[in-house]
């Protein structure tokens, strides 16, 4: 006899990251984790590289929820469209009444300065690529980390 978790329907969940760096690789071998522990999903993977996103494979799919790293905006149009629940995997927040899910960039910049100061630098700069919000996020922490501590951080921004 089974029990009322595997009487219940698989949801359908279409999973939109990009595969192509560690990050959407962790957050799908994550996910994978969570199914194979009795995750009542069926997962699709809608095929996407960094910055495409994979958009035009959500048109005419049916299912109950999208999990997307919403990045640009044609991402966003699309999950918008699905009209299913959705969960946000990025800290771009291109759809504010998501609920979202991302780093904690606070930890990571603390973290990153623990190993320079395990290594002995005693002089800190942090280059930050603007077009992502984690990396602006963890520069202004990392600085102010440093700032408490009455040091200074040089801060550069990639054009």
């Amino acid at each position: 006899m089974g029990s009322a978790a595997e009487s219940r329907p698989r949801r359908r969940v279409a999973l939109v990251v990009e595969t192509s760096n560690q990050y959407g690789r962790g957050l799908l071998q994550g996910i994978g984790r969570l199914v194979r522990e009795g995750g009542r999903w069926s997962v699709t993977l809608v095929e996407a590289g960094r910055g495409d996103g994979g958009a035009g494979h959500l048109r005419g799919w049916e299912g109950d929820g999208i999990l997307a790293r919403i990045e640009n905006p044609a991402v966003a149009a699309a999950v918008a469209r699905a009209g299913v629940p959705a969960v946000d995997l990025s800290a771009a927040r291109l759809l504010p009444a998501l609920p979202w899910v991302e780093t904690d960039d606070r930890a990571i910049a603390a973290l990153a300065l623990a190993h320079l100061r395990g290594r002995g630098y005693r002089h800190f700069a942090f280059l930050a690529d603007q077009r992502f919000a984690w990396s602006g996020n963890r520069a202004r922490h990392f600085a102010d980390l440093l700032a408490r501590e009455g040091l200074p951080c040089a801060l550069h921004a990639v054009p």
